[in-house]
């Protein structure tokens, strides 16, 4: 990390399945292209870059990195996840539909934004689970963004849902990821 000269412009309490933890946001001034250099040069099998995106995982210290491009020769955003280092069970949000029955892999708060992150293991194809995923918020009231309820945003009073999947082992399975925030004011139509 000290290779990486930065600005840190946020510091954010987090907790990960229960447990504390933290999310600081940096600026870094080199380029995407030179962070990846630094990277493979020094991290060669640690680092995995994904489109516009590097993940460095930490190992044993339980700190990722995951650095995103902000445009050819621009600064580079990085994100700084310091995560517990034993894993507790994950419990998905009670205040939200259950994930038909998958397998709760991670829930994430944080609690100064009140946002929520939480992923689990779904039986079916993507484009399925969201739609009975969908039909669960909709059944508590919760709204579809600009009425279509497959736009996988939805609003209730302050709160704001985003939805996305995407297949896991060969489509028989999904991974569904979801996004809950408070929002200033309300939605039209609330």
């Amino acid at each position: 990390e000290e290779m990486l000269h930065r600005k840190e412009v946020l510091q954010e309490p987090m907790t990960v399945n229960g447990e504390r933890g933290s999310m600081d946001v940096l600026i870094l001034p080199q380029s995407f292209e030179e962070v990846w250099a630094m990277l493979r040069r020094f991290l060669p099998d640690g680092a995995h870059i994904q489109g516009n995106s590097i993940l460095v995982d930490g190992g044993r210290d339980q700190m990722r990195y995951l650095f995103v491009s902000m445009g050819k020769e621009r600064k580079t955003i990085a994100y700084r996840l310091r995560t517990p280092q034993k894993k507790a069970d994950a419990r998905w949000p009670a205040h939200l539909p259950d994930p038909d029955g998958g397998e709760v892999k991670q829930v994430t708060e944080l609690p100064d934004r009140g946002g929520i992150y939480a992923e689990a293991r779904v039986a079916g194809p993507p484009a399925s689970v969201l739609r009975r995923y969908s039909g669960y918020l909709q059944s508590e009231g919760w709204q579809p963004l600009g009425g279509e309820p497959t736009s996988g945003v939805f609003t209730r009073k302050d709160r704001m849902v985003v939805l996305a999947a995407e297949p896991l082992n060969g489509g028989a399975w999904s991974l569904l990821g979801l996004y809950e925030r408070r929002v200033e004011g309300r939605f039209p139509g609330q």
